[in-house]
Protein backbone atom coordinates (compact mmCIF):
# COMPACT_ATOMS: atom_id res chain seq x y z
CA UNK A 1 0.00 0.00 0.00
CA UNK A 2 2.90 2.38 0.05
CA UNK A 3 2.30 5.79 -1.01
CA UNK A 4 -1.35 4.72 -2.29
CA UNK A 5 -2.71 7.73 -1.87
CA UNK A 6 -0.17 9.89 -0.67
CA UNK A 7 -1.44 13.34 -2.14
CA UNK A 8 -4.94 12.80 -2.88
CA UNK A 9 -6.10 15.69 -0.39
CA UNK A 10 -9.50 15.06 -1.20
CA UNK A 11 -9.84 11.28 0.03
CA UNK A 12 -11.51 11.99 3.95
CA UNK A 13 -12.85 8.23 4.32
CA UNK A 14 -10.89 4.86 4.52
CA UNK A 15 -12.23 1.32 5.23
CA UNK A 16 -9.43 -1.18 5.35
CA UNK A 17 -10.32 -4.05 7.69
CA UNK A 18 -6.67 -6.24 7.63
CA UNK A 19 -5.49 -7.75 11.04
CA UNK A 20 -1.55 -6.90 11.52
CA UNK A 21 -0.85 -3.76 9.93
CA UNK A 22 2.43 -3.18 9.28
CA UNK A 23 4.43 -0.07 8.41
CA UNK A 24 6.47 -1.58 6.30
CA UNK A 25 3.99 -1.70 3.55
CA UNK A 26 1.95 1.52 4.25
CA UNK A 27 4.79 3.82 4.22
CA UNK A 28 3.25 7.43 3.46
CA UNK A 29 0.29 5.42 2.06
CA UNK A 30 -2.40 8.15 3.97
CA UNK A 31 0.07 11.20 4.23
CA UNK A 32 -1.21 14.92 2.71
CA UNK A 33 -5.01 13.39 2.64
CA UNK A 34 -7.95 15.34 3.57
CA UNK A 35 -7.13 17.18 6.98
CA UNK A 36 -9.74 15.59 8.93
CA UNK A 37 -11.36 12.29 7.94
CA UNK A 38 -12.86 8.77 9.23
CA UNK A 39 -11.47 5.55 9.28
CA UNK A 40 -12.64 2.04 9.76
CA UNK A 41 -10.93 -0.07 11.17
CA UNK A 42 -10.56 -4.19 12.31
CA UNK A 43 -11.56 -4.62 16.10
CA UNK A 44 -8.47 -6.07 17.62
CA UNK A 45 -6.12 -3.92 14.95
CA UNK A 46 -3.18 -2.14 16.03
CA UNK A 47 -2.95 1.02 13.34
CA UNK A 48 -1.13 3.83 14.40
CA UNK A 49 -1.50 7.40 14.01
CA UNK A 50 1.34 8.35 11.68
CA UNK A 51 1.38 9.07 7.56
CA UNK A 52 1.89 5.32 7.85
CA UNK A 53 -1.09 4.57 9.61
CA UNK A 54 -4.44 6.26 10.47
CA UNK A 55 -3.51 10.04 9.92
CA UNK A 56 -3.93 12.27 13.41
CA UNK A 57 -6.89 14.42 12.98
CA UNK A 58 -9.17 11.31 11.61
CA UNK A 59 -11.68 9.37 13.98
CA UNK A 60 -11.90 5.98 13.92
CA UNK A 61 -14.18 3.61 13.73
CA UNK A 62 -13.77 -0.12 14.95
CA UNK A 63 -15.85 -2.73 13.18
CA UNK A 64 -15.92 -6.72 12.87
CA UNK A 65 -15.26 -8.09 9.80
Amino acid sequence: YEYMFYGCSNLAEVHCLIANPSSLYTGDWLRNVAQTGKFYARNGSNWQRSGNGIPADWTVEYVNN
